[in-house]
């Protein structure tokens, strides 16, 4: 993955703390470039979940859209995601989607 100067000190080099760019004397850390170096098909759906209902069957309900509309296997997803309890639903959803 190429990496871009980061916006720390914008490929000067003027900063003191840990980081690495191409243009700087640090070492550590590089902000990707994702613009450019994302794969498009890496991107996991957006599931909203902040300010809904936070019943489980609405949750449910959002995913089986949002999973259906992204040509994801909802069966196994629905499968998963109700084999446990609250807590095991909503990470699920965090493991197919980015919840929001």
């Amino acid at each position: 993955m190429k990496a871009k100067p980061c916006e720390t000190c914008d490929g000067t080099g003027d900063y003191e703390d840990i980081h690495d760019c191409p243009d700087c004397m640090g070492s550590g850390f590089a902000i990707p470039d994702r613009e450019e170096d994302q794969d498009e098909t890496d991107e996991t759906p957006v599931l909203k979940l902040s300010g809904e209902d936070g019943n489980a069957f609405a949750i449910l309900g959002r995913a089986a859209r949002v999973a259906k509309k992204n040509n994801m296997d909802w069966d196994a997803i629905r499968t998963e995601a109700t084999s446990g309890d609250y807590d095991h639903l909503l990470q699920t959803m965090m493991k197919y989607f980015d919840v929001i």
